[in-house]
């Protein structure tokens, strides 16, 4: 978002789904300066988290803005520079939705699949 989405006045993102049952990842891309450093790496700087979606009915998934890990090309970052790293509420310039072959650790996501995705995204929201 142009500029970016102030979302300082939250402590998480909630989301109500439609999904199949696979594992997916939510991707926060900032819009500090720790992200315009990211944007100068291929893939850019982005906080995530994996969640699982029912693989009928409605899904409801909160994710709390101090369980996102930074990562980079879907590799975790790691020490030292990640204590410099702190995710900015105030700044966010992205949001996606992700199936991912990789985990929010950089190793494989156990309920990845191949093949056509079902996913019906019926809400994101701030929450308190």
């Amino acid at each position: 978002w142009q500029p970016p989405l102030d979302l300082s006045g939250a402590k998480a993102l909630g989301l109500e789904l439609e999904g199949d049952g696979r594992r997916y990842k939510l991707a926060v891309a900032p819009g500090d300066l720790a992200g315009r450093l990211g944007d100068l790496i291929p893939g850019g700087l982005r906080w995530v988290v994996d969640f699982d979606t029912e693989p009928e009915g409605i899904t409801r998934v909160r994710i709390p803005f101090d369980q996102l890990r930074p990562t980079v090309r879907a590799n975790p970052v790691t020490m030292p520079l990640s204590l410099s790293l702190n995710f900015n509420p105030a700044r966010v310039s992205q949001i996606q939705i992700l199936h991912s072959r990789f985990s929010d650790a950089g190793s494989e996501n156990p309920g990845f699949r191949a093949g056509p995705l079902r996913l019906l995204v019926r809400r994101i929201e701030a929450v308190p």
